[in-house]
């Protein structure tokens, strides 16, 4: 998530002064994300991802495309993803399965990917409901 966040902060030709306060964080936060010292929150990659237009799959893992495909509104997005950590968070407990904090972040993104790609199709269904077989398939990819 390093490289990612230095890519963005540099794509829209900010220091890391001027990335921190567009953020509300401090320029030392931005430091050590950068360097990988520590990682954002979910709260604040959701802030980064809404205030840039860019993929919250992309923030996380470097993979996909940087910029949002638009496919959902953020008010959305953020109800979306809200509801695909607690039904990751809920399958995981029932199995009994402990993920580190990457493999979890990797996991809600393989699920929101896949949700929002067929978002369209899906969006009158009930969202856990959606979302369950993307949870089995990523949590056996994850889990590996």
């Amino acid at each position: 998530m390093k490289d990612t966040i230095k890519k963005l902060r540099q794509s829209v030709s900010m220091t890391q002064l001027e990335f921190a306060q567009s953020i509300g964080m401090r320029t030392e936060s931005i430091q050590n994300w950068e360097n990988g010292r520590s990682q954002p929150t979910r709260k604040t990659l959701e802030r980064i991802s809404a205030k840039f237009s860019v993929s919250l799959n992309w923030l996380l893992t470097g993979e996909g495309n940087m910029r949002n495909s638009g496919v959902l509104a953020d008010d959305i997005n953020t109800q979306l993803l809200g509801n695909i950590i607690a039904s990751i968070s809920n399958s995981l407990n029932q199995r009994g399965i402990s993920m580190s904090f990457d493999q979890r972040l990797k996991l809600i993104m393989l699920v929101y990917d896949e949700f929002a790609k067929n978002y369209e199709e899906t969006k009158n269904i009930n969202i856990n409901e959606s979302v369950k077989k993307s949870i089995d398939i990523g949590i056996d990819i994850i889990a590996r």
